[in-house]
């Protein structure tokens, strides 16, 4: 198996005499070749209720560098075992548990191995790293799922580890004038685990269904800041609940509730160490009237803790419309909307990343109302009306 692929890269600088003169610093030609050759062997076996398959092989990998620049760079070798290997078993029909595990070579983009700098940011500069080696990934995953198609009870479980050697990342180094440089470095490991569950089930008694969700995920791996490494540990949680009515001909209803904490612990500079949480609160009802009307509202409630931020910040967001279908199989749809009836969305959004956390602010556009016309060229509705 061959990849390959280059890159001319020509700057110019434009002088007084409007002359395009080319900046030979700026400027380079590069070319990458990958070359993987391998062999190996495998066994399969298919029983009544379970399949299992095992693969074992040896690759070898070969990559070649060329930059005018620099010349022709020697040619790197590798050898990596990729074993494969995966198990299913099935309890019944809607009862089965899977796993399996699987390893992979992930090479350098053309662009991480280019060694000319990037100034299309001035502010954030990116000089690729010719001397990076590929990525070598073992990735296990599992999964138990339960369905009960009798009483409508559901239960998912999956699981997933990735363990990365020579991990890629991008070692960042800022200079007095605030100025980032940006370039990939090979780290020892990246080791990525998440734990995935799902319920959901009836309470006939009450009418009503109940779902609940929890995400756990952990992360630690390497961050480079001046030339200096720190191992970073991330830890991330998210849990849902929510609940609504099983019989949805005249209403539809639904209510639920959510939490999310996230941290981030370094081993060296523990004074960096940061973390922060939101909550979130939502209500769901629509009531379907006669004559094809229509009237639905939803609202929910926002709050982001104050660690790591310095002050919390809480908001809701309430919307609702109104609609009527029109025309034989519904086809034609007519609908008012309103949108941030409380005009409180201030357009905040905070996320995070494996070495820092972010806060986005953008200007929203307030409370607003919208008409809008649908037409459905193809109905599949069997009602005449």
């Amino acid at each position: 198996e061959a990849d390959d692929d280059q890159r001319d890269k020509r700057f110019y600088d434009r002088i007084e005499s409007q002359e395009d003169v080319l900046n030979q610093l700026l400027s380079d030609r590069f070319s990458r070749a990958f070359l993987q050759q391998t062999a190996g062997m495998g066994l399969r076996r298919n029983g009544q209720d379970s399949r299992l398959n095992l693969f074992l092989a040896a690759q070898r990998s070969y990559l070649q560098r060329q930059a005018a620049s620099l010349g022709e760079l020697p040619e790197r070798s590798f050898w990596y075992l990729m074993p494969q290997a995966s198990w299913e078993y099935d309890f019944t029909d809607s009862k089965n548990i899977e796993l399996n595990y699987s390893t992979r070579v992930r090479t350098p983009a053309l662009e991480q191995l280019q060694p000319i700098i990037d100034n299309s940011n001035a502010l954030s500069l990116y000089q690729g790293n010719p001397d990076l080696r590929p990525e070598y990934q073992h990735e296990f995953s599992g999964g138990l799922h339960l369905i009960d198609g009798f009483s409508f009870t559901n239960f998912f479980l999956n699981l997933s580890s990735t363990y990365v050697q020579d991990r890629i990342i991008n070692e960042l180094t800022i200079d007095s004038l605030l100025r980032q440089v940006r370039r990939p470095i090979n780290t020892d490991y990246e080791w990525q685990n998440r734990v995935y569950a799902s319920f959901s089930t009836p309470l006939r008694s009450l009418g009503v269904s109940i779902n609940l969700r929890g995400n756990l995920s952990y992360t630690r791996g390497f961050v480079a800041l001046n030339q200096l490494q720190d191992l970073a540990n991330r830890w991330n949680q998210e849990w849902s609940f929510s609940f609504g009515n099983r019989k949805k001909e005249q209403f539809d209803w639904e209510l639920g509730t959510s939490w999310n904490y996230s941290q981030t612990a370094y081993q060296q500079q523990d004074r960096f160490n940061q973390n922060y949480s939101r909550q979130d609160a939502f209500a769901l009802f629509t009531v379907f009237l006669p004559a094809h009307w229509v009237v639905s509202t939803e609202m929910e409630y926002q709050r982001y803790s104050n660690e790591s931020f310095g002050q919390a910040n809480d908001f809701t967001l309430w919307q609702a419309s109104i609609s009527k279908s029109l025309l034989k199989h519904k086809r034609l749809l007519i609908k008012l909307s309103v949108f941030d009836i409380l005009n409180q969305n201030t357009g905040l959004r905070r996320q995070n990343a494996f070495n820092y956390f972010e806060e986005t602010r953008a200007n929203a556009l307030g409370r607003y109302a919208m008409l809008s016309v649908t037409y459905k060229i193809n109905a599949l509705s069997s009602d005449d009306d």
